[in-house]
């Protein structure tokens, strides 16, 4: 019988066997370079089931990885014969160096390596780096990184050892079995390809973020992703600091003296009693509204349903029917604080930390680099909490004011997951599944619903506790969303937002029109009743929030070349015929003809 497998063997895969020559040679790579496979598809899946969840997708990303290798080995069987081990073993200890280090951030920090992490690092000074490296030695995440790693090494030497000494059934049957693994990984690779080359040649972090994670599959992958996405951050960042370092302000007359800019999360305007929504989720502005001291605007788009791509808009005094990148213009808190404003930034979302998300990170990268929050802020929140009302409490209550300040704060508003956005005990909701006329909805869908419109009435409270900290001030505030949100709206059966479609009508409506109010205290109506008779005219004007810096500036009284008054809805040079892009592409307004 062993002389038969051998004569098989040597018929169907030996060199020279002329039936079977393309056998050889598909499987030449795996021969010569199978240990090294072998081993960093170990190190790999040891990684993945260490940072993740066993799932279903790194079925396929096995696969993937199964083929890049082969691939690899491929490559190097074109080379010299003697740079081959030179090369497995360069790969090899990438390999492992990358998976040890991305262990040893998921087991100490439940991260894996990302722009956040790259970005954190590029922020350490060296004091920061000699502690954390201490951390790291008394870490006992690292020696179990270490050992793990160690122990896979020591196999990885014995298995080439042994198959050096002549296992060439073992070896052949190795060898098919993965090259039937890689071709297997072949479509799911060449789409992933599809997507990760061009990610390579994006020159913006604005493109370089709908390039989904998942394609990069792999450690040393993961580790391309994060540098490219980074190194597009620093450069955008860079402009930016250039820009912001050389604006100048001629003058101030501080018009507003306390000016309170509130930014929600996707707030569905057509989820707000304010814009006609049957439910009365917004209890307290509508009050407001009726006593004369709120104004709703009804026509306010936003430039992205992104959020991270709304934030350089809204701080960046460039607008989006300029010729130009958001770059080009300077942060609007920069202005104030030069002007002589205390400028307050408290965000529930945006702060420099280890596990912030990847559009968290591409949203506050150039607010969180120290020249540049030097540049904008007298005083930054540094941490999240789990409700807006905690936030409030935490953050802006304690808050030391002074008589002319500019007050940004940012809240969680109704991020997904939405029940999560109203911590309301049971018995306190204000609506439920019951209160619905929805037929076409099955009770998951419901239920979803119903949590979204107790976030729209519980974010109406937090906006309310925003106001009860300066309602005996000369104050004027202005609240506005970063998008919109489809909520089982229009036509189609859904929530959330679509990002790699092309814009309908239907899609701009819900997702990209936004609500936008602007309020007063007594004292401010008292004193600035021009302030307030010229927001009241403005309320019906077509508006884009990429224009928020200049309706700040004007009511700031704050006079500087960055300053247009064509992108300032109070003033009476306001451009009620610009184009309102979305996404810089769409022209909204035509867009909207189309219906």
């Amino acid at each position: 019988m062993r002389q038969r497998l051998i004569y098989i063997y040597n018929k169907l895969f030996a060199s020279g066997s002329r039936p079977f020559a393309w056998g050889t040679k598909l499987l030449a790579p795996v021969r010569d370079s199978g240990c090294f496979i072998l081993m960093m598809m170990v190190a790999y899946l040891t990684a993945s089931l260490i940072v993740e969840y066993p799932n279903e997708h790194q079925v396929r990303e096995f696969t993937q990885l199964l083929l890049g290798l082969y691939l690899y080995a491929a490559v190097l069987m074109l080379l010299p014969e003697r740079w081959r081990p030179w090369l497995r073993g360069t790969g090899a200890v990438v390999m492992y160096v990358l998976c040890i280090v991305e262990v040893f951030l998921s087991l100490r920090f439940h991260m894996r390596i990302s722009p956040s992490m790259l970005m954190l690092m590029g922020d350490t000074t060296a004091g920061e780096s000699r502690e954390f490296l201490t951390v790291i030695l008394q870490a006992q995440e690292t020696y179990i990184a270490l050992g793990t790693y160690l122990g896979i090494g020591l196999v990885h030497i014995a298995v080439a050892r042994w198959l050096k000494m002549g296992c060439n059934w073992l070896t052949t049957t190795l060898a098919a079995l993965i090259v039937v693994g890689a071709v297997a990984g072949v479509p799911r690779w060449v789409e992933r390809m599809e997507s990760i080359v061009p990610y390579l040649l994006l020159d913006s972090s604005r493109e370089a973020e709908r390039c989904s994670e998942s394609n990069f599959y792999s450690a040393p992958l993961r580790l391309v992703w994060s540098q490219k996405f980074y190194s597009l951050m620093i450069r955008e960042a860079d402009d930016m600091a250039r820009h912001t370092r050389e604006a100048k302000v001629d003058s101030c007359s501080f018009r507003c003296p306390k000016i309170v800019l509130i930014i929600g999360e996707s707030y569905s305007k057509h989820h707000s009693q304010l814009y006609g929504y049957a439910m009365p989720t917004t209890p307290k502005q509508r009050r407001w509204m009726e006593e004369g001291r709120l104004v709703a605007f009804d026509d306010v788009v936003s430039p992205w349903n992104l959020t991270s791509n709304v934030f350089k808009d809204i701080m960046s005094t460039h607008s989006t029917d300029d010729e130009g990148n958001w770059t080009d213009g300077v942060l609007f808190p920069a202005l104030f604080k030069a002007a002589g404003y205390k400028v307050d930034f408290l965000s529930n979302q945006f702060y420099a930390d280890k596990q912030q998300s990847n559009c968290d990170v591409n949203g506050s990268f150039f607010l969180n680099r120290s020249d540049m929050n030097a540049m904008c802020f007298d005083h930054r929140s540094t941490q999240h909490f789990q409700t807006d009302g905690i936030f409030i409490r935490k953050e802006l209550k304690p808050l030391k004011h002074a008589d002319r300040e500019l007050v940004i704060v940012h809240l969680y508003g109704q991020h997904m997951t939405y029940k999560d956005r109203a911590p309301f005990k049971e018995e306190q909701k204000p609506f439920h599944p019951a209160d619905y006329q929805r037929k076409d909805l099955g009770k998951g869908d419901l239920q979803t619903l119903v949590d979204y419109d107790n976030a729209c009435y519980y974010n109406d409270t937090i906006v309310s506790a925003v106001y009860e900290q300066f309602k005996d001030d000369d104050a004027i505030f202005v609240y506005l969303s970063d998008h919109g949100e489809y909520v089982y709206d229009g036509t189609e059966v859904r929530f959330g937002r679509t990002h790699n479609t092309a814009i309908t009508p239907e899609m701009a409506h819900y997702e990209f029109e936004v609500p936008m109010v602007v309020f007063f205290t007594d004292k401010f109506r008292r004193l600035h009743p021009d302030v307030v008779f010229q927001v009241a005219e403005a309320r019906h004007r077509p508006f884009s929030i990429d224009d928020l810096p200049h309706l700040l500036l004007g009511l700031a009284g704050i006079r500087s070349p960055h300053y247009s008054e064509r992108h300032d809805i109070l003033s009476t040079r306001y451009n009620a015929h610009r184009q309102r892009l979305l996404r810089g592409t769409t022209d909204y307004d035509e867009l909207m003809k189309k219906q």
